[in-house]
């Protein structure tokens, strides 16, 4: 079985700054339930949901994503990819 870990980073702007956002630090969001481990070929696509809660207001946000994977031969994809901001 194949172990997919799709990693979400994000960082915000608080409202008004002037600061150089793209100088600002990365934080890692933690996934609301681990990932299903898949079988190598299995096309199928499964929900997963990261929340961050209690951010001071922001103006800006940045999302990165990465992703990896146990098997080389198994790439990680995203389909249908929401996210959902309320400052």
């Amino acid at each position: 079985m194949t172990q997919i870990h799709i990693l979400v980073y994000y960082k915000t702007s608080p409202v008004g700054s002037t600061v150089d956002f793209t100088n600002s630090n990365w934080t890692l969001a933690t996934e609301d339930a681990p990932i299903q481990k898949v079988k190598n070929g299995d096309g199928t696509f499964y929900d997963v949901s990261y929340s961050v809660n209690n951010l001071a207001s922001f103006d800006k946000v940045m999302v990165k994503l990465v992703m990896q994977s146990t098997n080389s031969s198994a790439v990680p994809r995203i389909k249908d990819l929401r996210i959902i901001c309320c400052a």
